[in-house]
């Protein structure tokens, strides 16, 4: 799993996504005023309603986030199967909005809401004046219903030693692997065939008509990387701006992602030292 709090890429993926954005476009905004989320929606068949925001449960007093939620449906393909319950949180512009900035922290497997919360500790004072940050739990993660569930105890696998160093070190990640997997089928199977990267680049999709724009800003921690590519391969025409901070090969393998991420993080190790 790949970690997304990297300050130093997150500081020169808000540096270009200023570049991007606010110098070409900061007079004007993306917000069509003529069309409805009616208009804009994909699929007929299921069509996606507009957010409702409201004050967020346990939210300081002086905190602008306002909390939402949006109905897709497992399946785009076929809505009738059943729906998840996005849980989607709202940071309004500090000033005049140029639009949605859409934003994932990565993971992929846990939570994106937060980042709402804590915009001041990822994102530019610029960026936080010009743009909506919408920020959302994807398909299966955090408050976001129905989510994923497979253990109640994760001590015993925290506590595995990998890289393993003997056959019984290597068997007994195995062993755990396997045994997690079988809770989570247990536990999650119902869902777990509908979720994925490009579930939740629909996703995206629905959340952008349900705000009732024809485009979009996106800015993706790591794996939110991938997220955002896969994004817009499917959606170019409803892209604004783009900023991905840690580009991966979609088709390589997790030793493959695991060896390049190490070596990224060795260069900017070294880059630090010498300064």
């Amino acid at each position: 799993m790949r970690r997304s709090n990297r300050h130093s890429w997150k500081v020169i993926a808000a540096a270009a996504l200023v570049a991007l954005g606010i110098s070409a476009c900061s007079t004007t905004s993306t917000t069509d005023t003529t069309s409805t989320p009616s208009t804009l929606a994909e699929n007929p068949e299921f069509p996606i309603a507009p957010i409702t925001w409201s004050t967020c449960e346990d939210a300081p007093e002086e905190s602008p986030v306002v909390c939402g939620s949006l109905e897709v449906p497992f399946d785009y393909a076929d809505p009738s199967i059943g729906t998840f319950q996005l849980f989607v949180k709202k940071r309004p512009a500090d000033k005049t909005a140029v639009g949605p900035l859409l934003v994932n922290p990565g993971g992929p497997g846990f939570g994106g809401s937060s980042l709402a919360d804590d915009a001041m500790y990822y994102f530019s004072r610029d960026l936080m004046n010009a743009f909506d940050i919408i920020a959302w739990d994807p398909r299966g993660t955090g408050q976001t219903e129905p989510a994923v569930d497979c253990v109640d105890e994760y001590d015993p696998y925290a506590g595995l030693d990998s890289p393993p160093d003997t056959e019984e070190e290597k068997q007994a990640l195995i062993e755990a692997s396997r045994a997690f997997n079988e809770m989570c089928v247990e536990r999650s199977g119902a869902i777990l065939p509908y979720i994925s990267t490009e579930a939740s680049a629909r996703d995206m999709n629905s959340l952008r008509i349900a705000l009732g724009v024809e485009k979009i800003t996106y800015m993706g921690f790591s794996y939110g990387s991938e997220l955002g590519a896969t994004w817009v391969t499917l959606f170019p025409e409803t892209v604004r701006a783009a900023v991905f901070d840690g580009a991966t090969d979609p088709n390589s393998t997790s030793i493959e992602q695991g060896m390049a991420q190490a070596q990224g993080f060795e260069q900017q190790l070294s880059a630090f030292l010498t300064q």
